[in-house]
């Protein structure tokens, strides 16, 4: 199941994405996000994809804190290095379900913090 774009957007800005401005004209919206590594200002929010799950975000390691991430061809384990949240996702798409398991121990850490 894909995220809504709400869902989406709230995942990244719980990464650290800021939304830096917004504009409008008659052919729709751009909205332009100062990224959480300061390098890079960028149109729209990243797609997830394992690249940027995994790769140039390190967001594994941003909401795991260097815990431990299992991933095969249709589920993903997600666990905080002291193992306080964990979470348990399947999904055709391998990003899917490291998504939705990276978002729920991102949610717990959120509520419990």
């Amino acid at each position: 199941m894909k995220p809504t774009q709400e869902q989406r957007k709230e995942f990244w800005e719980g990464c650290g994405f800021e939304l830096s401005e917004t504009y409008e004209d008659e052919y729709g919206k751009l909205e332009w996000w100062n990224y959480p590594d300061g390098s890079y200002r960028g149109i729209g929010l990243p797609e997830f994809d394992l690249n940027n799950l995994l790769g140039r975000w390190r967001l594994s390691n941003f909401i795991t804190e260097g815990g431990i991430i299992d991933l095969d061809e249709t589920r993903a384990w997600v666990t905080t290095k002291d193992y306080s949240h964990s979470a348990e996702r399947s999904d055709k798409d391998p990003a899917l379900a490291l998504f939705w398991a990276l978002d729920k121990v991102r949610k717990n850490e959120d509520t419990e913090s």
